[in-house]
């Protein structure tokens, strides 16, 4: 009676060490769903970042909460539509001597310039 007392305690505690592994595994699968679905709003691949997450999920936690928005507009700097001040006046300065805008008009946009 001692022997299948003892094998019915070992077969026991393996049940427990089998549900703890599992237990412990569908944790860390569920772990892995939140850096990947934060970088499947980004655009990027669900997959790689629930792998990452589910073997690493803090720095993939960092990564995915840290990584560019491939989704975002992109607002590209746009130079402005005249190289400078002196130019514009220069300009202006072209068109009064040909006589195209009168002295008052010409010292109006100097003015508005220079300011």
């Amino acid at each position: 009676m001692g022997y299948q007392a003892a094998a019915a305690a070992e077969s026991g505690a393996v049940g427990i060490l089998g549900i703890i592994i599992v237990v412990t595994l569908v944790f860390f699968v569920a772990l892995g769903f939140i850096p990947a679905n934060i970088a499947k709003k980004k655009g990027y691949s669900f997959g790689l970042y629930w792998l990452f997450g589910f073997f690493l999920f803090f720095p993939a936690l960092i990564v995915s909460l840290c990584i560019d928005d491939k989704n975002a507009p992109r607002q590209y700097f746009q130079p402005p539509a005249s190289a400078g001040t002196a130019d514009e006046l220069k300009k202006y300065s072209e068109l009064h001597e040909q006589g195209v805008i009168t002295d008052e008009e010409f010292a109006k946009i100097k003015k508005k310039l220079l300011d």
